[in-house]
């Protein structure tokens, strides 16, 4: 959400905004020192703060009814216009599929693309479903299919249905980790920005329509990360490995985890990697060697059809796959892959020069985990727009250092514009060749990097201080 308008007002509170801490007396209280932007200050010849925290939460507002007046709306809609339960979490029936396979002793059918294709639509048929895909391949590493194993035991759309509660209280419980990532005394109208602002975010929407299993994901990177703040690096290795349940998210956090809190965080990434591996031999013998040789040649048969959404991914691959090949159903040519790589090195060369330089360095943490996360869908070839929900994360980080040391306005602005369009940037990357959001990561991302090499001393003396309700924005 871009922050709260450019009017006179806005400008005068971010200029009068007073310095980074200050101490507040009552006659009853003894003297209390608070961060910047943390208490309002009524006395000040300026517009207080609030009045940008206020705006903020009348555009997110705003937002959420725009949301609630799409949901309202689509029950008048035509029958063959609307979005009925039908077309509900069609990502999860690879899941429920892989599910089906080891509920019937075919673990060797896992990666099978006929095998998965001919269960997918008798699933199709028996639920009524109106799918638009051949079928839907499992692309996930063999443990992660056992859950999926108990949801089976159900018809497709009770399992739908559990696999929906699960994935509410995953957000919810990520949600709560992410409001203690902000400083402890952080007031409920500043931190109650975060479950607003999750709520108008389209990722989050699409996350959520598709079934996705992002906001476990979410919850995992989260926990992961606020032990790696408390500098518990043991325990964040630990946690950090669940996520290669999804190896694209994983590898980018986990080697800045690794790079930064040393061997007792690659003992904890090596520990749970062990027992997922243990656990995959004794109770899915042989799918390890079929994920690795089939899952690569799956893919490539999925991106290769005319409908494939590479629109839909935010990474350089994709960036120039539409950008000069367009909508049609084939690869990535040489020279795309050329481009691709070339971008993704330098952004991955620039970002871990940074990390090794800045790895021991406990004051610039928040600031390079932020720029590392921000970062990861440049780094990696597989990305999808509802995995931008992770950002997050990030995103959260960003605001607790600009109560701590002020806002880069710049950041702001990048975030903020980011945050718009990813509300439209599946319309616009589907009717064009343009993934607008892929050139916007690249600036947050840069912007971001940059920012671990600015010592917070030369910060505070440097910068104006924004509001930390108007770092929110974000």
């Amino acid at each position: 959400m871009s922050p709260a308008g450019s009017g006179e007002s806005v400008s005068a509170a971010i200029a009068c905004e007073i310095p980074f801490v200050f101490t507040l007396q009552t006659d009853n209280e003894s003297a209390q020192t608070y961060p910047a932007g943390l208490v309002d200050t009524p006395h000040m010849e300026c517009p207080a703060p609030v009045s940008v925290r206020k705006r903020l939460w009348k555009i997110g507002g705003l937002l959420g009814l725009l949301f609630l007046a799409a949901i309202l709306t689509n029950f008048f809609l035509p029958r063959d216009k609307v979005f009925s339960h039908k077309m509900f979490g069609h990502d999860f029936l690879p899941f429920y599929t892989a599910g089906q396979f080891l509920r019937a002793g075919r673990v060797d059918q896992l990666y099978d693309p006929d095998a998965t294709r001919v269960l997918e639509h008798a699933t199709c048929d028996h639920a009524g479903l109106i799918i638009h895909n051949e079928y839907g391949a499992f692309l996930n590493p063999p443990f992660a299919a056992i859950p999926a194993r108990f949801l089976a035991a159900w018809p497709y759309e009770t399992a739908l249905a559990i696999w929906s509660v699960f994935l509410a209280g995953f957000l919810l419980l990520a949600i709560v980790i992410l409001k203690r990532l902000l400083p402890g005394d952080t007031p409920w109208r500043v931190w109650g920005l975060i479950p607003l602002l999750l709520f108008v975010a389209m990722p989050v929407w699409q996350a959520a329509l598709h079934a996705q299993n992002t906001f476990f994901s979410l919850l995992v990177l989260s926990a992961a990360v606020a032990l790696w703040r408390k500098q518990r690096p043991l325990a964040a290795g630990l946690v950090m490995g669940i996520l290669f349940f999804k190896p694209q998210l994983a590898i980018v956090p986990a080697m800045l985890l690794a790079i930064t809190q040393g061997r007792r965080a690659i003992l904890g990434l090596a520990s749970t990697g062990a027992l997922l591996l243990l656990v995959t031999l004794i109770a899915l013998p042989h799918a390890l060697g079929d994920y690795l040789h089939r899952m690569p040649e799956n893919l490539r048969a999925i991106q290769i059809l005319p409908n494939y959404t590479w629109h839909r991914h935010l990474t350089f691959l994709a960036f120039w796959r539409m950008l000069v090949q367009g909508h049609v159903g084939a690869l990535p040519n040489p020279a795309v892959r050329t481009l691709a790589w070339v971008c993704t090195a330098s952004v991955a060369i620039a970002f871990m020069r940074t990390a090794w330089r800045f790895r021991n360095n406990r004051a610039a943490a928040d600031r390079l985990i932020a720029a590392g996360l921000a970062s990861m869908p440049l780094m990696v070839p597989y990305f999808m727009d509802y995995d931008l929900t992770l950002l997050a994360v990030p995103a959260v980080l960003c605001a607790a250092d600009a109560m701590r040391h002020g806002v880069d306005r710049r950041i702001v602005i990048a975030w903020s514009a980011l945050f718009l369009v990813m509300e439209v940037n599946p319309g616009i990357a589907g009717s064009t060749t343009l993934i607008p959001a892929v050139p916007l990561l690249l600036v947050l991302s840069g912007l971001l990097i940059a920012k671990v090499h600015q010592p917070q001393a030369a910060a505070k003396s440097s910068e104006k201080v924004v509001p930390s309700h108007f770092a929110m924005a974000a």
